[in-house]
């Protein structure tokens, strides 16, 4: 968590934070918890523990200079496991009202320990989706495999929300350290109206890239919190699709991949009251799909997200997305199969044969909508989805 801050903010932070000390077998955190604080441990180790068949499972132990917490914490969602000391240790408690008092005082700061939080995150869902793959029995796999794969989502959002931060973050380093020199110049008696010119172009791009950085950081807040809580919403389904595939993209890139978003909406006709986290997973398994099984290996090829009102029938029935690539397509017999749990036709590529039933299962379950395939051998693959345009909630 402290990873690129210097003593000094380190000793804030540190100052902001309270301790906490706990004996071997205390209960340090409950599932339900509010997540309201993030935990640093000190000394000593916890184990993070949460019960499968009404038996205490340890998922992953965690030492001194580790972090708990933070999917609550980020979300501000309750907790999702118990966390016991294992042995005698110490944790610095860092609660959300300490981190905004940093945040005021000294944004950098509250940003490195977020971005640290989040490749943390990061790294350990990763861990928490072998974990539970492990430990769950197979007559619970369709439950699990969809809870793993809302935790896949989250990684990824992370991971792509880190890599395309750097960008901004370095052009608005470097622009800091224009100003600082011009500064220094005009302190020293030298330059003139030039050198004031300099200064106010290097703060407009300072300005232009921090917002391009928070942007980003709002938008991997808006998706993450929906994929935690599954909260129904209103929202403009044109941007949540475009939100997801730019969250998506640094995959694509690395499987050269070609997005492209076509947008049918006009204006403002595209609010929809649903479940971004779930829209969100579902793309996101359908790209992640096409990644996997449409094109061979290191060519990639092109993929269209196509999103609209369903006028099929003269008159708005809710919306339509379609997602379709020209790779090599199915026959009609696996097509028929192709929901099926448990059937692939790639598992030496990691297929589980569960990522479109679970889709099936968003789709008709959660968002009450309907999903239809289209594909011959060799002329590609289309999968159509229809959403009300009101979901009503599950309660």
């Amino acid at each position: 968590m402290f990873c690129g801050l210097s003593e000094d903010e380190r000793q804030q932070v540190i100052s902001a934070g309270t301790l906490l000390c706990a004996q071997s077998g205390d209960i340090v955190l409950r599932e339900g918890d509010a997540g309201n604080n993030l935990f640093l441990i000190l000394s000593g180790s916890v184990a993070v523990r949460r019960f499968v068949n009404d038996a205490p499972r340890d998922l992953l132990t965690l030492q001194a200079g580790q972090i708990f917490g933070e999917l609550a914490f980020l979300g501000g969602v309750p907790r999702t496991a118990d966390v016991v000391a294992n042995t005698e240790a110490t944790i610095l408690v860092l609660s959300r009202d300490a981190f905004l008092r940093i945040s005021d005082a000294a944004p950098t700061t509250a940003f490195v320990i977020m971005f640290n939080v989040a490749l943390a995150l990061c790294q350990r869902l990763a861990t928490a989706t072998d974990v539970q793959t492990d430990v769950l029995a197979r007559s619970e796999k369709m439950k699990a495999q969809q809870e793993i794969d809302r935790r896949r989502t989250l990684s990824q959002m992370v991971a792509g929300v880190a890599h395309e931060i750097n960008t901004p973050l370095g052009i608005a380093n470097h622009a800091a350290s224009i100003v600082s020199e011009l500064a220094r110049d005009v302190a020293a008696g030298r330059g003139g109206r030039e050198t004031l010119d300099d200064i106010m172009a290097a703060c407009r791009l300072l300005q232009d890239n921090v917002a391009r950085a928070d942007r980003l950081v709002q938008t991997f807040k808006t998706l993450s919190v929906s994929q935690a809580v599954d909260e129904l919403a209103m929202v403009h389904l044109s941007q949540l699709t475009r939100d997801t595939v730019d969250l998506y993209r640094l995959k694509a890139r690395s499987s050269k991949l070609v997005l492209t978003v076509l947008d049918r909406f006009h204006g403002d006709d595209d609010e929809w009251q649903g479940y971004p986290g779930h829209y969100a997973q579902i793309l996101l398994n359908l790209l992640t799909n096409v990644d996997r099984y449409a094109y061979p290996e290191e060519t990639g090829g092109a993929v269209e997200i196509e999103i609209g009102r369903d006028d099929r029938n003269g008159a708005s029935q809710g919306f339509l997305l379609v997602v379709r690539d020209f790779g090599r397509g199915v026959s009609e017999a696996e097509s028929d199969r192709i929901f099926e749990p448990f059937y692939t036709t790639g598992r030496n590529k990691g297929g589980t044969g569960l990522g479109l039933p679970i889709v099936k299962n968003l789709v008709e379950e959660s968002l009450k909508g309907k999903i239809a395939v289209r594909s011959k051998p060799g002329e590609g693959f289309e999968i159509r989805i229809e959403l009300p345009r009101l979901v009503q909630s599950a309660l």
